[in-house]
């Protein structure tokens, strides 16, 4: 794989989605990401810092 910029959702910065970075997101069956580290961290931030989950 190559290393690619994608542009993001929030922000509309480019930032690089790096090869290890797409290894990971395929070996774990996860799209690749819409938003910037910054962004997606943020994100988490607003909504407490609880990653998914559920369960009960």
């Amino acid at each position: 794989m190559a290393e690619t910029t994608i542009t993001c959702a929030s922000c509309g910065a480019d930032f690089a989605f790096t090869d290890e970075e797409q290894e990971f997101y395929e070996s774990k069956g996860f799209h690749p990401p819409k938003k910037c580290k910054p962004c997606r961290d943020a994100a988490k931030r607003d909504r407490g810092g609880y990653g998914g989950g559920g369960g009960g």
